[in-house]
Formats: C-alpha cells, structure tokens, sequence
C-alpha cells in the first residue's frame, strides 16, 4: 500500500508533458516539408499515419502517468 501511495503521489514534472506534447506537433507540422520530395503523392498519406501514431503515443503516455484515476481503463483497486 506505501508503494502504491508513492507512485500516486509522485506527479511527472509538468515540463516533461509539455516537452512531449510541443514536441511531438512540432514534428507533425514539420514532417511533410521532409517527405515531399522521396514520397511526392504518398506523403499526406504517410504523415496522416505517423503523426496519428505519435499523438496516440503521447495520449498513452498522458494514461500512464496516472494509474489510479477513476477512468475505466485504471488499474482495478476495487477488485
């Protein structure tokens, strides 16, 4: 249970978030201008499916970081 409390009780620095998520977009934006000349037609194609990859990372990372919220997909204390 201590353990627990710990892991609860230790946000993640807000700075790393923001890192995260500015980081991420930025890549997203940027990513066709890189691709437009090796893929030509494919790139929205292709940066459609890696920036929904990354942003799906992100929101996952958002998910972990709090393990014993109240969502549905927490972890079950209940049980």
């Amino acid at each position: 249970l201590g353990g627990c409390e710990r892991i609860a009780s230790t946000p993640i620095p807000f700075a790393y978030s923001v890192l995260l998520h500015r980081t991420a977009y930025a890549y997203c934006m940027l990513l066709p201008f890189g691709l437009v000349d090796s893929t030509e037609f494919f790139t929205p194609l292709l940066c459609v499916f890696i920036s929904y990859t990354l942003i799906a990372l992100e929101a996952i990372a958002n998910e972990v970081a709090e393990p014993f919220s109240v969502a549905p997909n927490a972890l079950p204390l209940d049980a």
